[in-house]
């Protein structure tokens, strides 16, 4: 009996791999399409062959994203190895989700995996952020900040932070305690929340209580705004300058008041909480001016005004609540007045040299020059403001004016020359009776 051999062959079995996780990023309101972002695993045995997007209505590839259209993303999958093959049946997931379905390909090695719809993220471009201002008494670092209600975003984090100057850069740090004048800044972090996304930040319209702020990238989906540093107690402070603000002082005027009031003064005690007065950042001596009650009345003396140099000057007042007030004046010495009402400087001959009123004048008296008036510098042809009496050792203008005597309450020479008079009028008179005389005879 002939026997016969039978050949067996086996064909290797190619190993399924299991699973894939992968990560996409979603498509944006307003940006054009371009292949699908795909993050894998990192020690992942496959690869990303392909990408793109489409539009489950049309099927095909659309140029932009548009707000409320549905999209999905294709993905196609190859095993690195040549005996590894994935399935349909292989565990894929695309951001934490199972995919809508999952297509092996012709070559019986790839799949194409399709996500589920998304529609576009929408931008945030505009942000409105609302803070509260740490008292002194407040523990440091402990910020109160907040948005509204529905917003498309939310606070992560905010911290306050001081920064000081060390070989020429700033190092920022927490601080260890508020100080009234200190200067500090606020860093607020946002994550955009559902269906939306931070434009760039180059885009985004940023405000802390109304005021405009510099925005900073984070994360892809968190970002910083930074507002610029506040001075501790003028940020939020409850103390407005209501009268004297901008306003002008000129010599004549007399004294110069301001007040300043709590935004709640029917129930806060302004005045006793009163605590000083800074004026271009030096402290004001309170023998300068006179402070009372009436929210807060503060009066600058004449004589501390006068020295004051002419032009702007920077006032802030000071409260024991570490709190502050602040405001502007302005001095303005050109603008002093004389007796009559007319500029100083005005007062010159058409020569041009300066003049001053006649002995017979009624604005000099008893030898001095009245306040309206004040005196002739010895320097120049203006009236000096700073002092009422011409110098007892000058009694006349400096070279170059019209020399004037002043009354110095001495009449002697008056009567001299009324004697004088009388003598001359007498001799006059009998000259002419002696010339009658020697005709008759």
């Amino acid at each position: 009996m002939k026997k016969n051999l039978i050949k067996v062959y086996f064909k290797k079995t190619a190993t399924i791999l299991d699973g894939a996780e992968l990560s996409i990023d979603l498509p944006v309101e307003g940006n054009a399409v371009r292949p699908v972002t795909v993050y894998t695993e990192n020690d992942a045995k496959y690869s990303v062959t392909e990408s793109f997007w489409l539009c489950p209505d049309s099927d095909l590839t659309p140029e932009s994203f548009k707000a409320g259209v549905n999209y999905r993303a294709h993905i196609i999958l190859k095993p690195d190895e040549e005996d590894t093959v994935f399935s349909k049946y292989s565990n894929i997931t695309v951001n934490g989700e199972k995919p809508a379905d999952i297509w092996e390909n012709e070559d019986g090695r790839s799949v194409t995996v399709i996500t589920k719809n998304y529609k576009p993220l929408e931008l945030i471009d505009t942000l409105e952020i609302f803070l509260n201002f740490p008292a002194i008494s407040d523990v440091p670092n402990v910020a109160d900040a907040w948005v509204k209600e529905g917003s498309p975003y939310k606070i992560y984090s905010a911290a306050w932070f001081n920064a000081v100057e060390q070989n020429g850069e700033e190092k920022y740090s927490e601080p260890a305690s508020y100080v009234s004048g200190g200067s500090y800044f606020i860093e607020i972090s946002l994550t955009s929340a559902g269906n939306y996304v931070f434009a760039d930040t180059d885009k985004i319209k940023a405000t802390v209580n109304g005021v405009s702020a510099r925005v900073e990238a984070v994360a892809s989906n968190q970002i910083a705004v930074i507002p610029d540093p506040y001075i501790f107690g003028l940020a939020g402070t409850p103390y407005k300058l209501t009268v004297g603000n901008e306003a002008e002082w000129k010599p004549g005027d007399g004294a110069f008041e301001i007040v300043v009031k709590h935004e709640s003064d029917a129930t806060n005690h302004t005045f006793e909480k009163f605590d000083g007065i800074e004026v271009d950042g030096e402290k004001v001596d309170p023998s300068e001016y006179v402070a009372s009650a009436g929210s807060v009345k503060i009066k600058f003396k004449e004589s501390y005004l006068a020295r004051l140099s002419t032009g702007e000057h920077k006032i802030v007042v000071f409260f024991n609540d570490g709190y502050m007030a602040a405001g502007t004046f302005t001095t303005n010495k050109a603008d002093g007045k004389n007796g009559d009402g007319e500029n100083a400087s005005n007062l010159v001959d058409p020569a041009g040299n300066n003049t001053v009123p006649e002995a017979n004048d009624a604005s000099i008296k008893d030898g001095n020059v009245s306040p309206e008036t004040k005196n002739v510098s010895p320097e120049t042809k203006n009236v000096s403001p700073e002092t009422k009496n011409v110098s007892p050792e000058t009694k006349n203008v400096s070279p170059g004016t019209k020399n004037v005597s002043p009354q110095t309450g001495d009449d002697t020479h008056l009567v001299f020359g009324f004697i004088i008079l009388i003598l001359s009028i007498f001799g006059i008179v009998m000259c002419i009776k002696s010339k009658k005389k020697k005709t008759k005879e």
